[in-house]
């Protein structure tokens, strides 16, 4: 089994990362390891972030490493929270105000500027090989959380497909639609681990 780096300090994305690993079959392939990359991300663009993040940790390992970055893009809202999207509503990042900032923008507009979409990129970093990777999933803003489950924007993020906020899915159903699935999966097809 392969030691995998994931440069994150965020418990859930790595949580989430292990289920898609065991989604993919490749749980018995690949251990993970978080490493706090403990950088500021300066990137204007979330695949930017996601290099900066990846690069350090293995600058500071010289091991395989695997790092995303992430956000809720709403067009009506010029595309925030987007790079801002874990502090939308300052610093340090509050889930709970960001969700309350977002709907407070959101209230009393129609459908149409509800439209929102989970963006996601990934990238992995070796001695020899760049490679990355990007996901997204469409949906809605729901007018008020719904659901438990899951972190951050998920309680609003309504899925249309399933009519159900991905706060309010199981982990496994999310786990395999999510915008984070999507770019691991199209990652690790590059890399060859997938068909």
């Amino acid at each position: 089994m392969k030691t995998l780096l994931v440069a994150t300090s965020n418990r859930h994305k790595l949580q989430e990362i292990q289920q898609i690993l065991e989604v993919l079959g490749l749980h018995r392939e690949f251990r993970l390891d978080a490493r706090n990359p403990q950088v500021q991300e300066t990137g204007v663009t979330f695949l930017e972030n996601a290099w900066i993040k990846a690069w350090q940790v293995f600058q500071d390992t010289g091991r395989p490493v695997i790092a995303e970055d992430t956000g809720l893009v709403v067009d009506a809202l010029d595309g925030a929270p987007g790079l801002f999207s874990a502090r939308f509503a300052g610093t340090p990042p509050d889930s709970r105000m960001n969700l309350e900032k977002l709907l407070r923008l959101l209230a009393h507009r129609g459908e149409e500027a509800r439209r929102a979409r989970f963006v996601c990129y990934a990238v992995y970093v070796d001695r020899e090989r760049r490679v990355w990777a990007r996901g997204e999933v469409q949906g809605l803003i729901a007018p008020e959380p719904r659901g438990q489950r899951g972190f951050g924007y998920d309680p609003v993020f309504l899925y249309p497909p399933l009519g159900r906020t991905f706060g309010e899915l199981a982990p496994a159903l999310k786990n395999r639609r999510s915008h984070r699935f999507q770019a691991l999966r199209a990652l690790f097809r590059k890399l060859g681990y997938l068909r």
